[in-house]
């Protein structure tokens, strides 16, 4: 840790890789997120529970939160959208928000099955037949 408690350079390059991985799989469909009846996404991978949540700021404002916790449970890690900005040198403001609003997004709409709904109906209509 760095002063004032706030996580090192190293730590936030870890963590903003971690969501470009978590996106990544996401969207290839190689992992498969689960979600609680709270809108809560999580992911067990390599003994840890990923869990990824939707909360607000102080400013009322959406807040996306990544919490990890090991085999027995425990919180390991914890972080946000902003906290993973906090730091940033970005040239496009909002980069990491968007980033995990998109990974939130994409992975709920996995766990809920939407996309693969969408799929088969659209699959269906291309089967149909218009009488005419």
């Amino acid at each position: 840790m760095s002063e004032a408690g706030k996580p090192s350079i190293g730590t936030i390059a870890k963590q903003r890789l971690l969501i470009e991985a978590l996106l990544d799989k996401t969207k290839k469909r190689n992992i498969a997120w689960n979600m609680t009846n709270n809108h809560i996404l999580n992911l067990s991978l390599a003994n840890r529970t990923i869990i990824l949540r939707k909360n607000e700021n102080s400013d009322y404002e959406n807040l996306y939160v990544c919490m990890i916790y090991n085999d027995r449970e425990q919180l390991v890690e914890d972080f946000s959208d902003e906290h993973i900005a906090d730091l940033s040198n970005d040239a496009e403001p909002g980069k990491w928000y968007k980033m995990m609003e998109m990974l939130f997004d994409t992975g709920q709409r996995q766990a809920t099955g939407a996309d693969v709904a969408i799929d088969e109906i659209l699959e269906a209509l291309d089967d149909t037949e218009v009488p005419f």
